[in-house]
């Protein structure tokens, strides 16, 4: 917030943001004090005064995004699935901007490029992460970081439901296809998958412990919503 002081006859403003050199003015009227520090720190919101550009903005985000996946992401249960994501984000044209010049603008325009390739779903999953990756670097790390990025991005809509299921000549082809891998667990994770509706990660990481065999169920304590849920096994 602006400061004001009088001097003599004149009017003094003075500007102080965390991450930015202090900015003062003097004017003859106190009114165009108001409307300079008005109008400058409207501009420092939408980081747009480049003359006053944040300390250390210069830093490319993609070193933001590598210190993001080796000290935030491994906490993560979804750890090997965001490093996979982060991969494909630093490989885009943002992860070379200074990190003081990533504004909503870029990655509307990110948004934009990945859609072309892939799911809304995976997008939306993509952008949460650029803005947690920005949000830490600004709360935690006193990277500058514009305003506008860390809210009003619109993400695509959610992807619907899959509700697809197996054709009559599918698990056929598949069963031939999983006969190639050298690994022979791999047709019998396929099918008690096709069993069960388990997704990948559910059934990697199920223990004995959560299986009843009398019951002929299957205790999930950690699920993709964050629920657990039982799941028969009808085998």
């Amino acid at each position: 917030m602006a400061t004001f002081r009088k001097r003599g006859t004149k009017w003094q403003a003075q500007i102080r943001r965390d991450g930015y050199p202090n900015l003062s003015k003097t004017f003859h009227a106190k009114e165009d004090a108001l409307r300079w520090s008005r109008e400058t720190e409207r501009l420092i919101d939408r980081g747009e005064n480049l003359s006053i550009q944040p300390t250390d903005s210069r830093q490319k985000f993609s070193e933001i995004l590598s210190k993001y996946e080796e000290t935030i992401t491994p906490s993560k249960r979804s750890a090997s699935s965001e490093t996979a994501h982060l991969s494909v984000i630093k490989r885009h044209p943002i992860a070379q901007l200074p990190t003081g010049n990533i504004s909503a603008t870029a990655i509307c325009r990110f948004r934009d490029d990945r859609l072309k390739q892939v799911s809304n779903g995976t997008v939306r999953r993509e952008i949460a992460i650029v803005q947690h990756a920005l949000k830490i670097a600004h709360n935690e790390w006193g990277v500058p970081v514009r305003a506008d990025v860390l809210k009003g991005i619109v993400k695509p809509p959610p992807g619907k439901p899959r509700t697809r299921r197996l054709e009559n000549h599918e698990p056929q082809a598949i069963a031939g296809a999983l006969q190639k891998f050298k690994n022979p667990l791999v047709q019998s994770v396929f099918d008690f998958a096709l069993a069960t509706g388990m997704r990948r990660g559910e059934i990697l990481s199920l223990k004995w412990s959560d299986v009843d065999i009398v019951a002929r169920t299957a205790f999930l304590p950690i699920t993709k919503n964050g629920d657990s849920r039982t799941v028969p096994l009808n085998l």
